[in-house]
C-alpha cells in the first residue's frame, strides 16, 4: 500500500486508488489518486517526497475546503524532483463540478485553486496535464459548457483556461482527453468532437501548440473515412519531440467493430489516420482498445492496447495484450505480447518508455469480468519478453481479492513506478498502492585472482577481484567448488581452493548471473 493512506481512506466502503504516477528522474517519482474519507467524501491525496514514490500519502492542500461533494485526480506530471502539477475536478457547495489545478513547488504542494475559464465562467474537469520544466505547465479538459479548453501555465502562475481555438468548425460539444508537451508551449492534445443534436456521433481531433500559441483545432485527417458508424476519439498522445507527435485512438468500422488507428504530427502537419497496422485482423471480435503511446525520440513510439483474440476452435474471442513499434517512422505490425494467449483475459492500461526500444507495459488479468492479478511485460533492445504475473499479487480465482493496476512511468530499463489499488476482499474498500520494477542486479566480473596458481591438493588461500560480488552464492574452480567464502567488500571475495590438476577457469555465482570466462579468471594448479 502506499505509505499513508490508511489513515486518510477511512469509510469502510468504495476506497483509495492511485490513478497517476510521474518519474523525472531516476530515484524519484511523484503519485496521486483519490481516497474515501470518513464522510464518504472522494478527496485527492499526493505522495510527497521520497524516491520512487516512497514517501507518504498527505491530502492535497486547500481541495478539501473546496469540495462538498467528489474529487477526482485525473492528471499528474513532474516536471523535476519536487516540482509537479496535478489537476481533476471537485464539486462545489452547489454540487457542480468544477476543475482544479495545484502545483508541487520545492517538494511542497501548493494549494489547489480553481481553474477559472475565460471569458468567464469556470471549467468543469482537467483531463491531462503535461509539466516540460519547473512552473511550466499545460493542461486541457472540458468546460462547464461541454467544450474542450486548453489552459497554460507560465513561471508558476496559470493563466485562465481557452475553448480550443476552431472547435465550433467540428462541434458543439466535446473533450480533450490526452495531452503531451516536448517543450514550453509545444504540446499536442486530442480527444473527440460531437454534435448536441446526435450526441452519439463523436469524431477524433487533435489541436497543436506551437510556441506558445494554439493553432487551430481539427479533424484527423482520414479518421471519417474509416469511421462509418460515427464513433471515434483520440484516447492518448505522445511528442518524441517539438512538432514530432503520434496520436492513436478508436473508430468503429462498417460491421461496428471497434478498431484502433494512428496518426502522426511532423511539423505542425498530421498524417492521415490509418489502422494500426496488424490490429483488424488480431482483433476478430470486435473490441480493440488503446491503453496509451509513448514516444521517446523523432519517429520512435510504441503503442499498448488490446484486442478480441480468436482463441481455439470455436467461437471465443479472449481480450489480449497488443503492442505495435514504431521504428524510424514505421509502423510494424501489431502482436500479441509474448506468453499472454492462454492466460486470463489481459487488460494493459499504460506503457511507459524511457527511450527508443525499452518500454513497460502494465495491466490486470480479469475473471468472470472482475479484476484480478496485475501483470507487466517490458521490451528490451525492441524485442518484447513474456507477459509476467507481478509477485506477491494472488490472483482473483485462488482468493476473494482484487487489484488493478492504472498508470506506470519508466525512467530506465526496468527502472519504473506502477500505481493502482488493490483490497483483501473483492468489493470491501479498496487501498491505494505503489509497486516499483527494478532492473535485475548486473553480472558478476573478475578482474584478477590472487594468487592465481596454488596446490593441487588445493587448501590455497585465494582472493577474487571483480565488480558486483556482494551477493556471491557459490565460486568454482573448474568444475569443482571452492570453499570457506567470504565476502570482503562488493569488489572482492576470499576462498579456500579445492583439489584440481591444470589450468582452469574461475567463475562466480550471483544473482544477477555467472561471471564471464577471461583470461583474467584462471587459475592454475601445481
Amino acid at each position: 500500500m502506499v505509505p499513508g493512506i490508511s489513515s486518510l481512506n477511512l469509510y469502510p466502503f468504495n476506497g483509495a486508488k492511485t490513478s497517476s504516477v510521474s518519474c523525472p528522474t531516476r530515484g524519484w517519482c511523484g503519485a496521486g489518486g483519490v481516497y474515501q474519507d470518513v464522510h464518504g467524501k472522494q478527496q485527492v491525496f499526493v505522495v510527497v517526497g521520497g524516491p520512487e514514490g516512497s514517501g507518504r500519502a498527505r491530502q492535497l492542500p486547500g481541495l478539501s475546503a473546496l469540495n462538498f461533494g467528489d474529487a477526482d485526480l485525473m492528471a499528474l506530471s513532474c516536471a523535476s524532483p519536487g516540482y509537479c502539477s496535478a489537476g481533476g475536478s471537485y464539486q462545489d457547495a452547489s454540487l457542480s463540478t468544477r476543475a482544479f489545478v495545484a502545483d508541487e513547488v520545492h517538494g511542497s504542494w501548493l494549494p489547489a485553486h480553481t481553474l477559472i475559464e475565460s471569458p468567464s465562467g469556470f471549467a468543469q474537469q482537467v483531463t491531462a496535464e503535461s509539466c516540460t520544466k519547473a512552473g511550466s505547465c499545460t493542461a486541457v479538459g472540458m468546460s462547464a459548457n461541454d467544450l474542450p479548453f486548453v489552459a497554460d501555465e507560465a513561471n508558476g502562475i496559470w493563466g485562465a483556461a481557452v475553448s480550443a481555438p476552431g472547435f465550433a468548425a467540428l462541434g458543439t460539444l466535446g473533450s480533450l482527453i490526452t495531452l503531451s508537451c516536448a517543450s514550453p508551449g509545444d504540446c499536442s492534445a486530442g480527444g473527440y468532437a460531437g454534435n448536441s443534436t446526435i450526441p452519439e456521433n463523436p469524431q477524433a481531433f487533435v489541436v497543436n501548440e506551437t510556441a506558445g500559441t494554439w493553432q487551430t483545432a481539427e479533424d484527423v485527417p482520414g479518421i471519417a473515412t474509416l469511421n462509418a458508424q460515427n464513433w471515434a476519439s483520440v484516447t492518448s498522445i505522445s511528442c518524441g519531440a517539438p512538432g514530432d507527435c503520434s496520436a492513436a485512438g478508436y473508430y468503429t468500422d462498417a460491421q461496428g467493430y471497434q478498431q484502433v488507428f494512428i496518426a502522426s504530427d511532423g511539423g505542425g502537419v498530421w498524417s492521415t489516420g490509418k489502422e494500426l497496422p496488424g490490429t483488424a485482423a488480431l482483433n476478430g471480435g470486435g473490441g480493440a482498445t488503446i491503453a496509451s503511446i509513448s514516444c521517446r525520440g523523432a519517429a520512435s513510439c510504441t503503442v499498448a492496447g488490446s484486442a478480441m483474440v480468436h482463441q481455439g476452435t470455436g467461437s471465443y474471442y479472449g481480450t489480449e495484450p497488443v503492442v505495435a513499434d514504431e521504428i524510424a517512422g514505421a509502423w510494424h505490425g501489431a502482436h500479441v505480447v509474448p506468453g499472454a494467449l492462454g492466460l486470463p483475459q489481459s487488460v494493459p492500461s499504460s506503457i511507459s518508455c524511457s527511450s527508443p526500444g525499452t518500454c513497460t507495459v502494465v495491466g490486470s488479468y480479469t475473471f468472470e469480468g472482475k479484476f484480478g492479478e496485475p501483470f507487466f511485460v517490458d521490451e528490451v533492445h525492441g524485442i518484447w519478453q513474456r507477459e509476467v504475473a507481478i509477485p506477491g499479487m494472488r490472483p482473483f480465482e485462488h482468493t476473494s481479492g482484487a487489484t488493478e493496476l492504472l498508470a506506470v512511468s519508466c525512467v530506465a530499463r526496468s527502472t519504473c513506478l506502477a500505481g493502482g489499488w488493490v483490497s483483501v476482499t473483492y468489493g470491501a474498500r479498496w487501498q491505494a498502492m505503489l509497486i516499483s520494477e527494478t532492473p535485475p542486479p548486473p553480472a558478476p566480473q573478475i578482474t584478477k585472482l590472487a594468487p592465481s596458481s596454488g596446490r593441487s591438493r588445493g587448501g590455497t588461500s585465494v582472493v577474487v577481484y571483480g565488480l558486483h560480488l556482494e551477493s556471491a552464492m557459490g565460486v568454482r574452480f573448474g568444475s569443482r567448488a571452492a570453499t570457506h567464502v567470504v565476502i570482503i567488500n562488493p569488489d572482492s571475495l576470499r576462498v579456500t581452493t579445492p583439489p584440481g590438476s591444470g589450468t582452469v577457469l574461475v567463475k562466480v555465482t550471483t544473482s544477477g548471473g555467472t561471471s564471464a570466462a577471461t583470461p583474467r579468471a584462471r587459475f592454475t594448479y601445481k
